[in-house]
């Protein structure tokens, strides 16, 4: 049995659910559009004078079964119902009904108003997500974009410096071959010049290879012909290559016999790596040494080149081996980048490392290559 305060509490109650949701408008037009435009989810009634219901309890009713999705608009007369169809049209409210409607019909009728209502809600929602998706991917291939615009120019700048170079380098060996025409050279002199001649054709054979395989192991799986092979032979073939360009910079270059003779893997491809990493040492030291060595252990080989050279910077040690970037240390030096790139690549194909350490500008380089013991 409920007592007189549980019922007054509750009338209470209802009373300010009436006065928070329904809105009494018997002024003026311009503040119904007002309201409309600023208020979402309506249910505009038109009340009448022979209305069989009364305006308050027909708000109960349905504040009572639609508590939360309403806002309901309590007009005095039909002088108001051109204003409520043109917002319907808009789209500011979503029905409307007449005070001496049957029950039946307001509990229809606010159904699917309702129903239009949550419709448009979710409607609205997708739209906006679509939006919202649409921009990302705006955004996202405009960012590629850039991306793909920086990469190829960058690339299109170093193939320009690679042509340089290789032109560079003809245009020498052009030159050494006409100074061994002339018939004054001295034995020496001589030598000096097929050296150098050599020397340089072999770069840009080295050059030209390098490029091929970065191209190759971008568009495949590098081919390894894996068979054993003899690291000292390696190792005094590319001291004889070296040694002439190390003698024109007048710095030391030293070759420690390797722990190991006998090694696995693909030779010529390792040969490109690991003279690519020399010939990096031995240009960007300017006085000093270079020393390459070779270790064998448990784990494999661990081949290295120490350089007494310009140094990396910690920044530039993380994008070293990319194709397309050189140190700002070394721009001042001939070179492409490409070499590092392929060596990283030649290395991966063998199922090993390639890392650098530096303590720095100025202060030297440590490259190092390791092959696991399932090649070595």
């Amino acid at each position: 049995m409920i007592g007189k305060k549980e019922k007054w509490e509750e009338k209470l109650s209802l009373a300010r659910q009436i006065k928070n949701t329904c809105f009494f408008f018997s002024d003026n037009i311009q503040s119904l559009k007002d309201f409309l435009h600023s208020q979402k989810n309506h249910i505009v009634l038109i009340d009448h004078a022979d209305s069989p219901i009364d305006s308050s309890k027909l708000s109960e009713m349905l504040i009572l079964d639609y508590p939360e999705s309403l806002n309901i608009v309590l007009l005095p007369s039909e002088e108001y119902l051109f204003d409520i169809l043109n917002s319907l049209e808009e789209g500011m409210i979503y029905s409307y009904l007449y005070a001496k409607s049957l029950p039946i019909e307001f509990k229809l009728l606010i159904k699917n108003a309702i129903k239009k209502f949550c419709d448009l809600v979710i409607t609205q929602e997708l739209v906006y997500k679509v939006k919202v998706s649409h921009q990302n991917t705006q955004d996202e291939l405009k960012k590629q974009h850039k991306n793909f615009d920086l990469i190829l120019n960058e690339k299109n700048r170093y193939f320009h410096f690679i042509v340089h170079e290789i032109k560079g380098r003809l245009t020498s060996i052009l030159g050494f071959i006409e100074m061994l025409q002339k018939q004054d050279l001295e034995e020496s002199e001589r030598k000096d010049f097929m050296e150098l001649a050599f020397f340089n054709s072999n770069e840009i054979l080295r050059m030209i290879y390098s490029i091929l395989e970065l191209a190759r192991s971008n568009e495949l799986t590098m081919e390894i012909k894996k068979r054993p092979f003899s690291i000292r032979k390696l190792f005094y073939k590319m001291e004889k290559t070296f040694s002439i360009l190390a003698r024109q910079k007048n710095i030391s270059l030293h070759f420690l016999s390797p722990e190991t003779d006998d090694m696995t893997g693909d030779p010529e491809k390792i040969e490109m790596a690991f003279s690519n990493i020399i010939s990096n040492a031995v240009k960007y030291t300017e006085k000093g040494e270079v020393t390459v060595g070779l270790e064998k252990d448990e784990d494999g080989i661990l081949f290295f080149v120490k350089d007494t050279g310009r140094g990396i910077s910690n920044e530039e040690i993380h994008a070293i081996f990319n194709p397309y970037i050189r140190g700002k240390y070394t721009k001042e030096f001939s070179g492409t980048g490409i070499g590092l790139a392929c060596s990283k690549s030649i290395v991966e194909s063998h199922k090993g490392r390639i890392w650098v350490e530096s303590m720095g500008k100025e202060k030297g380089s440590t490259f190092f290559i390791r092959i696991p013991q399932n090649y070595a």
